[in-house]
C-alpha cells in the first residue's frame, strides 16, 4: 500500500535520521516487535492451542510469504517446527 505522499516521505526519513543511532536501531526493534506481536494475536485468534514452534514457524509463513518461494517457505517452516526454542 502506497497511500502517503512522496513528500511526507522524505519528512519522515528527515526526522529519523535526526535521531541518535541508538534511538533508531531501538525503532527497528520495536516495530519488528510489534509485526510478530500482531501477526502472533492474529495466529492465536485462528489456532488457540497452537504450540510455540508452530506459531514461530506460523509467523514467519505469514511474514515472508511475499519473500520467499512456497518451497522455500514449506522447507523453513519445517526446519523452525523442529528446533528446539528457548524462552526466557
Amino acid at each position: 500500500m502506497k497511500d502517503t505522499p512522496e513528500f511526507i516521505l522524505k519528512k519522515q526519513v528527515e526526522i529519523i535520521r535526526s535521531k541518535p543511532i541508538e534511538m533508531r536501531v531501538q525503532m527497528a526493534f520495536d516495530m519488528i516487535q510489534f509485526v510478530h506481536d500482531m501477526a502472533d494475536r492474529r495466529i492465536r485468534l485462528k489456532n488457540p492451542t497452537i504450540s510455540e514452534q508452530e506459531l514461530v514457524a506460523q509467523r514467519f509463513t505469514e511474514i515472508y510469504a511475499q519473500d520467499f518461494s512456497p518451497e522455500e517457505l514449506e522447507r523453513i517452516a519445517n526446519h523452525l517446527k523442529n528446533v528446539k526454542i528457548k524462552y526466557d
